[in-house]
């Protein structure tokens, strides 16, 4: 390997604190002109493997620090002041941890881009601060308004690792973690079926009273009186006839973005089959 000057000076007492020349410290045309290429293959494949331990390191030091602090605010840990103060050097000590793993995953994925990593792999993205807040946030149990928040990319990455020599803590937080999925994606269905039913029952309502007050309308008019009913049933019966296009707006909305034929005469029919196409 070609001798290069150190870009930091060195500092620390163990080999890991030591700057190591790399492939993935020369920009490619660098390293094209050096003939590092077969090198930089082969620290890619080990920096990819390397990435995937970093995340899913990370992902323990989250359920970790999540567990600890829903442990710390739950209403059957100890009170006091010994145990507080035992608990949150607990506490700083897992978010350490949370910390230092993130600074290991953004310096592999920094070398990685470096590399050639396109931005689009389906496993390795950015690391942000915001996914690192929802990450957190997922092992707990939701709150009102947090049904709508997305989870963070890296609990979604497809990672293949062997779970036989996993914590049993963890497989069971996993555990927990998927029940708890199960149950909100079962809850928002039954809430998306209520309420296309209520968009059916809200069109049919606004369309009857659209025809009652145009029936009101008197056809031959004679006096002032009449002529004001009718301003007033034309009135209502186009507040109503707006009001029923804005429902079936919505109906014809839903069934483009699903893909599927919308509502039946029959509301109990029509969640048959929705059901059974979900």
């Amino acid at each position: 390997m070609p001798r290069v000057p150190l870009s930091q000076k060195i500092v620390g007492d163990t080999p890991k604190d030591f700057d190591i020349i790399l492939p993935s410290s020369f920009a490619a045309e660098k390293r094209s002109s050096m003939g590092l290429k077969s090198l930089a293959d082969h620290e890619l494949k080990l920096r990819l493997d390397q990435a995937r331990e970093a995340l899913l390191e990370l992902r323990v030091c989250i359920q970790r620090f999540s567990i600890a602090v829903d442990e710390k605010q739950g209403k059957w840990s100890e009170r006091g002041q010994k145990a507080t103060t035992r608990m949150e050097g607990q506490i700083r000590r897992l978010q350490q941890s949370v910390q230092g793993a993130t600074k290991t995953y953004r310096t592999i994925y920094k070398a990685l881009v470096c590399l050639g990593l396109p931005p689009d792999h389906k496993c390795f993205r950015p690391l942000k601060d915001a996914d690192m807040s929802g990450s957190r946030r997922i092992w707990r149990e939701l709150s009102l308004g947090q049904g709508r928040k997305k989870v963070p990319w890296i609990w979604t990455a497809p990672l293949t690792f062997d779970t036989s020599n996993a914590l049993d803590w963890n497989r069971e937080a996993n555990r927990v973690q998927w029940h708890r999925a199960e149950a909100n994606v079962n809850r928002w269905t039954e809430e998306v079926e209520k309420l296309r039913a209520e968009l059916q029952r809200a069109s049919i309502y606004y369309k009857f009273y659209a025809n009652a007050w145009g029936s009101l309308i008197c056809k031959k008019p004679q006096t002032g009186l009449d002529l004001g009913g009718n301003a007033f049933c034309c009135k209502q019966s186009s507040m109503y006839q707006r009001l029923a296009e804005a429902c079936d707006r919505a109906k014809n909305a839903d069934s483009n973005r699903g893909g599927e034929e919308y509502l039946s005469s029959n509301i109990s029919e029509w969640l048959s089959q929705a059901r059974e196409k979900c």
